[in-house]
Parts: structure tokens; sequence; C-alpha cells
């Protein structure tokens, strides 16, 4: 009779251990679940990646160019930015790319013990098969395949033809990845906010269209126009 009362108190523990375990797993609202997954890859569920791109590019877009919404624009003032040190993470993150990161968090291999993104991760054999432009994808499967991927080795190819992240969803998702979530680990989460602010370079871009619009609009008020003297 013990053995068997012990049984089932092993039993018991197990399976709450296992229902604890299932509840602390993130669960992701998925916002883009609609949008069309250009991200597709051999035997890898890119569902999650896919998201993770998308929030990223919406976060982008608000920050950098919410009016007019140039898609290579805000590819280029994030590359440049990021690739200078001057990003500044806490101001562009959405609460729903918080989200995300901590959804990518819980992806199995994708991280290394010190936060470092693991390049051995499939999803990157992915990327690297499937970016457009053949240097740039010949540069990233070698260092890959030689466990030599970092990312200013990466980064000094990729400079040149920075242009090329806005119209290749792959490469998108590399600098998603590389230069955006891996970030994240290193911001303050309680100061991401509801809403993202507008850049000051978005801010001035709209203070001169409407300054622009008032100077059009305001009549003459010259008293003698239209009078003969």
């Amino acid at each position: 009779m013990k053995t068997i009362a012990l049984k089932l108190v092993l039993a018991t523990t197990l399976l709450s251990f296992l229902a604890c375990k299932d509840t602390s797993k993130t669960t992701l609202n998925y916002t883009y679940a609609n949008e069309e997954n250009s991200l597709k890859c051999e035997n890898i569920d890119t569902k999650l990646f896919t998201e993770a791109l998308l929030s990223f590019e919406d976060d982008i877009t608000k920050y950098y160019d919410n009016n007019l919404n140039n898609r290579n624009r805000n590819y280029s003032l994030f590359f440049k930015n990021a690739s200078s040190n001057r990003l500044k993470l806490e101001e562009i993150v959405s609460p729903h790319s918080l989200e995300v990161f901590n959804a990518l968090k819980t992806e199995k291999n994708l991280w290394n013990q010190d936060n470092s993104l693991n390049y051995n991760h499939p999803i990157f054999t992915c990327i690297g098969g499937k970016i457009s432009d053949k240097d740039l994808s010949t540069t990233f499967n070698a260092l890959v395949s030689t466990n030599s991927m970092r990312r200013p080795l990466y980064e000094a190819a990729l400079k040149n033809k920075h242009h090329l992240i806005s119209q290749d969803n792959f490469l998108a998702l590399y600098a998603a990845l590389d230069y955006y979530y891996a970030g994240i680990f290193n911001i303050d989460p309680t100061k991401v906010t509801e809403e993202v602010e507008v850049s000051q370079e978005a801010k001035r871009l709209e203070e001169l269209k409407e300054k622009l619009k008032k100077e059009n609009e305001t009549p003459n008020n010259d008293p003698h126009a239209g009078h003969n003297h």
C-alpha cells in the first residue's frame, strides 16, 4: 500500500509540475496573423518570426516616418542609427514588440547563455539561403557555416548594400533579430510606452509641413492690393 501511495504522490507531483510549466509559457497575441507569410522556410514554423518582422517594421514606420510611409527611408534610417550605436530602442519599441521579444526568448536554441543570438538556429540557415543578393548571401553563409558570424563582420558587407534590406524580407528579418530584438535585452521594459513616440526628425517634418500649409492658406492682406494709384 505504501508503494502505491508513493507512486500516486509522485504522479501527482509530476502532473502539477507539468501544469505549472505549461502555464509559464509565453502566450502571444498574433496581431499580424492574417497577413501573408513571406518567410517560407523548409521544416521551420515561421509564424513567430513573421510576427517579429512585421511588428518591428510597424515600430520603425511609426518612429521614423509616421506620415510619409516610405519603407526604404525607414529601413535606411534604422540601419544607419543601429550600425553607429545611436539607436534609441526605448523610444522605438512598442508594447507588442516587447511581447514578441518575450516569445522569441522562449524559442529553443535561438539564444546563447549570454543573450546573444545563436546563429546555429535553423532560421539563420534559411535566411542565408534565401537572401536574394548573391554576395550578401555568400558572405552570410560562409560566416554562419564556419561559426564566425558576428554582427560587425556581416555589417561590413551590409553597409554598402543596406538599401536592399527594405527590398528583401529575409535580410529584413536578420536586421530585426540582430539589431532590434537582441538589443531589447539591454533596455528597461518599464520605459516602453503604450504609444510609440514620434522621433524629433518626424516632428520637425510635420511642423514644416504645417508651416508651409499655413503660408499657402494665408490671404493677401495688403491694403493696396487691387487698387491703382
